[in-house]
Protein backbone atom coordinates (compact mmCIF):
# COMPACT_ATOMS: atom_id res chain seq x y z
CA UNK A 1 0.00 0.00 0.00
CA UNK A 2 3.08 2.16 0.56
CA UNK A 3 4.26 2.31 -2.84
CA UNK A 4 0.71 2.83 -4.12
CA UNK A 5 -0.30 6.04 -2.08
CA UNK A 6 3.58 7.13 -2.94
CA UNK A 7 2.53 6.86 -6.92
CA UNK A 8 -0.52 8.39 -6.32
CA UNK A 9 1.41 11.37 -4.23
CA UNK A 10 3.95 11.68 -6.80
CA UNK A 11 1.36 12.24 -9.53
CA UNK A 12 -1.04 14.34 -7.73
CA UNK A 13 2.05 16.78 -6.93
CA UNK A 14 3.02 16.93 -10.68
CA UNK A 15 -1.00 17.71 -11.20
CA UNK A 16 -0.73 20.54 -8.41
CA UNK A 17 2.24 21.85 -9.94
CA UNK A 18 0.60 22.19 -13.94
CA UNK A 19 -2.76 23.40 -11.61
CA UNK A 20 -0.69 26.02 -10.09
CA UNK A 21 1.14 27.23 -13.32
CA UNK A 22 -1.78 27.50 -15.13
CA UNK A 23 -4.27 29.64 -12.50
CA UNK A 24 -5.81 32.31 -13.80
CA UNK A 25 -4.27 32.10 -17.25
CA UNK A 26 -7.36 32.87 -19.46
CA UNK A 27 -8.00 32.92 -23.61
CA UNK A 28 -10.39 35.17 -24.96
CA UNK A 29 -11.32 34.86 -28.81
CA UNK A 30 -14.60 35.75 -30.57
CA UNK A 31 -16.98 33.28 -30.64
CA UNK A 32 -18.93 33.87 -33.61
CA UNK A 33 -15.73 34.10 -35.57
CA UNK A 34 -14.32 30.42 -34.41
CA UNK A 35 -17.24 28.95 -34.24
CA UNK A 36 -18.89 29.96 -37.59
CA UNK A 37 -15.56 28.72 -39.64
CA UNK A 38 -16.10 24.99 -37.87
CA UNK A 39 -19.40 25.29 -38.89
CA UNK A 40 -18.00 26.14 -42.72
CA UNK A 41 -15.70 23.56 -42.46
CA UNK A 42 -18.40 20.77 -40.76
CA UNK A 43 -20.69 21.75 -43.32
CA UNK A 44 -18.71 22.05 -46.31
CA UNK A 45 -16.84 18.75 -45.60
CA UNK A 46 -20.44 16.49 -45.35
CA UNK A 47 -21.89 18.53 -48.56
CA UNK A 48 -18.72 17.24 -50.36
CA UNK A 49 -19.08 13.08 -48.92
CA UNK A 50 -22.50 13.01 -48.78
CA UNK A 51 -22.88 11.77 -52.41
CA UNK A 52 -20.16 8.62 -50.99
CA UNK A 53 -22.17 8.20 -47.91
CA UNK A 54 -25.66 8.21 -48.77
CA UNK A 55 -26.06 6.60 -52.64
CA UNK A 56 -29.16 7.50 -54.34
CA UNK A 57 -31.37 4.94 -56.18
CA UNK A 58 -33.87 5.62 -58.80
CA UNK A 59 -34.43 9.76 -60.50
CA UNK A 60 -36.77 11.31 -57.83
CA UNK A 61 -36.25 14.67 -57.52
CA UNK A 62 -36.51 13.94 -53.04
CA UNK A 63 -34.14 11.03 -52.33
CA UNK A 64 -32.14 10.03 -48.92
CA UNK A 65 -30.24 12.79 -49.62
CA UNK A 66 -32.33 15.59 -49.93
CA UNK A 67 -32.93 16.78 -46.29
CA UNK A 68 -29.64 16.22 -45.00
CA UNK A 69 -28.21 18.22 -47.45
CA UNK A 70 -31.18 21.07 -47.28
CA UNK A 71 -29.85 21.21 -43.50
CA UNK A 72 -26.30 21.07 -44.22
CA UNK A 73 -26.65 23.81 -47.25
CA UNK A 74 -28.54 25.84 -44.22
CA UNK A 75 -26.16 25.37 -41.90
CA UNK A 76 -23.19 26.69 -44.60
CA UNK A 77 -24.99 29.21 -45.29
CA UNK A 78 -25.71 30.91 -41.90
CA UNK A 79 -22.25 29.80 -41.15
CA UNK A 80 -20.99 32.46 -43.62
CA UNK A 81 -23.54 34.94 -43.29
CA UNK A 82 -22.66 35.66 -39.12
CA UNK A 83 -18.75 34.86 -40.40
CA UNK A 84 -18.80 37.75 -43.13
CA UNK A 85 -21.41 39.71 -39.88
CA UNK A 86 -18.33 39.45 -37.80
CA UNK A 87 -15.47 39.97 -40.24
CA UNK A 88 -17.35 43.42 -41.02
CA UNK A 89 -17.68 44.46 -37.51
CA UNK A 90 -14.01 44.07 -37.39
CA UNK A 91 -13.06 46.31 -40.12
CA UNK A 92 -15.25 48.55 -39.34
CA UNK A 93 -13.62 48.59 -35.41
CA UNK A 94 -17.00 47.86 -33.91
CA UNK A 95 -17.34 45.76 -30.80
CA UNK A 96 -16.96 42.40 -30.62
CA UNK A 97 -18.26 39.84 -28.44
CA UNK A 98 -14.97 38.40 -27.23
CA UNK A 99 -15.58 35.06 -24.94
CA UNK A 100 -12.96 34.14 -21.96
CA UNK A 101 -11.88 30.90 -20.89
CA UNK A 102 -10.03 29.59 -17.72
CA UNK A 103 -7.16 27.37 -19.21
CA UNK A 104 -7.20 25.26 -16.13
CA UNK A 105 -10.70 24.23 -16.08
CA UNK A 106 -11.19 23.49 -19.83
CA UNK A 107 -8.22 21.33 -19.44
CA UNK A 108 -9.93 19.05 -16.69
CA UNK A 109 -13.02 19.02 -18.48
CA UNK A 110 -10.72 17.89 -21.82
CA UNK A 111 -9.46 15.04 -19.34
CA UNK A 112 -12.79 14.14 -18.14
CA UNK A 113 -13.75 13.81 -21.41
CA UNK A 114 -11.06 12.06 -22.59
CA UNK A 115 -11.21 9.25 -19.54
CA UNK A 116 -14.91 9.35 -21.41
CA UNK A 117 -13.76 8.78 -24.68
CA UNK A 118 -11.04 6.08 -23.43
CA UNK A 119 -14.53 3.78 -21.44
CA UNK A 120 -16.03 4.48 -24.82
CA UNK A 121 -13.67 2.95 -26.97
CA UNK A 122 -12.30 0.05 -24.52
CA UNK A 123 -16.02 -1.22 -23.76
CA UNK A 124 -16.18 -2.85 -27.30
CA UNK A 125 -12.90 -4.54 -26.74
CA UNK A 126 -12.71 -5.32 -22.78
CA UNK A 127 -16.55 -5.49 -22.20
CA UNK A 128 -18.72 -4.08 -20.23
CA UNK A 129 -17.12 -5.06 -16.70
CA UNK A 130 -13.74 -4.24 -17.07
CA UNK A 131 -14.02 -0.91 -19.20
CA UNK A 132 -16.13 -0.40 -16.44
CA UNK A 133 -13.79 -1.15 -13.82
CA UNK A 134 -11.05 0.87 -15.41
CA UNK A 135 -13.37 3.64 -16.28
CA UNK A 136 -14.46 3.64 -12.45
CA UNK A 137 -10.72 3.35 -11.12
CA UNK A 138 -10.21 6.37 -13.56
CA UNK A 139 -12.58 8.43 -12.45
CA UNK A 140 -12.34 8.01 -8.68
CA UNK A 141 -8.54 8.67 -9.06
CA UNK A 142 -9.21 11.85 -11.05
CA UNK A 143 -10.89 12.75 -8.42
CA UNK A 144 -8.28 12.54 -6.00
CA UNK A 145 -9.68 10.11 -3.63
CA UNK A 146 -6.92 8.58 -1.04
CA UNK A 147 -8.79 5.90 0.39
CA UNK A 148 -8.25 2.59 -0.80
CA UNK A 149 -11.65 1.20 0.40
CA UNK A 150 -13.38 3.49 -2.39
CA UNK A 151 -11.87 2.04 -5.21
CA UNK A 152 -13.04 -1.44 -3.71
CA UNK A 153 -16.32 0.04 -3.80
CA UNK A 154 -16.01 1.41 -7.66
CA UNK A 155 -14.60 -1.85 -8.61
CA UNK A 156 -17.25 -4.53 -7.20
CA UNK A 157 -20.04 -2.31 -7.86
CA UNK A 158 -18.81 -2.78 -12.16
CA UNK A 159 -18.74 -6.19 -11.52
CA UNK A 160 -22.39 -6.62 -9.41
CA UNK A 161 -23.96 -4.22 -11.90
CA UNK A 162 -22.67 -6.43 -15.18
CA UNK A 163 -23.16 -9.09 -13.06
CA UNK A 164 -27.06 -8.18 -12.75
CA UNK A 165 -27.50 -6.98 -15.83
CA UNK A 166 -25.87 -10.54 -17.63
CA UNK A 167 -27.46 -12.88 -15.54
CA UNK A 168 -30.30 -11.73 -13.52
CA UNK A 169 -31.78 -9.40 -16.21
CA UNK A 170 -30.73 -11.42 -19.10
CA UNK A 171 -29.36 -8.29 -21.03
CA UNK A 172 -26.50 -8.47 -23.30
CA UNK A 173 -24.13 -5.67 -22.18
CA UNK A 174 -21.16 -4.88 -24.86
Amino acid sequence: MNRITVFFDKINKGLDDIGERLEGKTISFNANILGSLLFIIFSSVFIFIMPEQIKITGSSAINAQTFPLLLLRIILFCSIFIFVKEVIKIIAKKKTEKVTIEILTELRALLIFIILLAYFFTIKLLGFIVSSMIFGVAMTFYFRVRKWHYYLIVLASAVIIGLVFREVLHVRLP
